[in-house]
């Protein structure tokens, strides 16, 4: 059990600083929606791998069911890697933060039942994070709005596959093995519109870039598979507190890795950490007292 919880937080940091510093910086890949294709391809490749030696089994879904959860899911990959991209470390892990209180908003408005300390632990997260995003001195417009982006179509994914899996009776793995080929599908298409397709054409691509990228398509695969592996075998709790460690290990990075820290930041930062800690107190203590599955659960974290 501990492997798989320190490979997901291992892979989990890793491919954030892989991607930022190697991938879109030293390689100059900037060719997101052809970054997110080539993730998608390789963990199609994966889950067939796994499913052929037992690991899990393969279950038919409807190809027309699955589509609208595959268009979300491409969107909500796409704008997290176009939020990466365009902002810094802290204003990227900000936007993965406000996702949980967003999903939890939309599940309040379905009549969904959450204690007060839940909603109070949410006041210091979001604060936090406010603040965090605006003493960011290097967010443009054009980065808040992918970020605003990035929230909407991961909250969206988050509430329809809690929603969906239960409806399809499937598990992470096998939705998966349907929405990465197909959402593969889709995003090529989505190329032009997204990428700069004459700036991809005349990329000269090294053998830097090849193993940026095999490493980045690596950490993405293993990313999926630990964190759906710890899915099924562990509590909805602990996979909640292991994305809040990888946040706060890749927050503390980006404050450790800048030339000079903003005050502003770090009291965002603080204040967000003790949000993160008092919400999975309050998920703790409510799935304690009324017996119920834990959540959110974001089991689209690591599919970068």
């Amino acid at each position: 059990m501990l492997l798989p919880l320190i490979l997901n937080i291992f892979a989990g940091v890793s491919i954030v600083c892989v991607n930022k510093f190697l991938v879109f910086g030293a390689a100059q890949f900037p060719f997101v929606t052809c970054l997110t294709l080539i993730h998608f391809v390789v963990i199609t490749c994966g889950c067939l791998v796994f499913c052929s030696v037992g690991f899990f089994k393969h279950k038919q879904l409807s190809i027309i069911k699955v589509l609208p959860m595959c268009l979300v899911f491409g969107g909500a990959i796409v704008s997290s890697n176009l939020c990466l991209l365009k902002n810094t470390l802290m204003v990227y892990q900000c936007a993965k933060i406000f996702t949980t209180p967003t999903v939890l908003l939309l599940q309040m408005g379905k009549g969904y039942r959450t204690s007060t300390l839940t909603k109070l632990s949410l006041v210091p997260v979001c604060f936090g994070a406010f603040l965090s995003v605006f003493g960011e001195v290097n967010l443009t417009l054009g980065g808040g709005v992918v970020m605003i982006l990035s929230i909407a179509f991961n909250s969206t994914y988050n509430l329809w596959l809690s929603t969906k899996q239960k409806e399809w009776a499937a598990t992470p793995m096998q939705v998966l093995t349907y929405q990465a080929p197909i959402s593969a599908i889709l995003l090529f298409f989505m190329i032009p519109f997204f990428d700069d397709v004459p700036k991809l054409l005349d990329y000269k691509p090294d053998l830097f870039m090849f193993g940026s990228l095999a490493v980045s398509c690596t950490l993405a695969f293993f990313c999926n598979f630990s964190l759906f592996f710890m899915a099924s075998v562990t509590s909805p709790l602990t996979v909640n507190v292991m994305v809040y460690i990888k946040t706060i290990l890749v927050l503390i990075i980006d404050l450790a890795i800048r030339p000079s820290i903003n005050l502003q930041l770090m009291i965002g930062a603080v204040i967000t950490f003790s949000g993160l800690a008092m919400y999975s107190y309050a998920q703790y203590k409510d799935a304690v007292e009324a017996k119920r599955p834990i959540g959110p659960v974001h089991s689209d974290e690591d599919i970068i």
